[in-house]
């Protein structure tokens, strides 16, 4: 679950910084 949580913070700082990279939920 640790990863999880850490995965959800990395899509949340790169969405911040970098909005132009693809992201995965996007592609769904």
């Amino acid at each position: 679950m640790a990863k999880a949580n850490f995965y959800i913070l990395l899509l949340t700082s790169l969405r911040s910084s970098h909005h132009a990279l693809p992201r995965p939920e996007d592609q769904q």
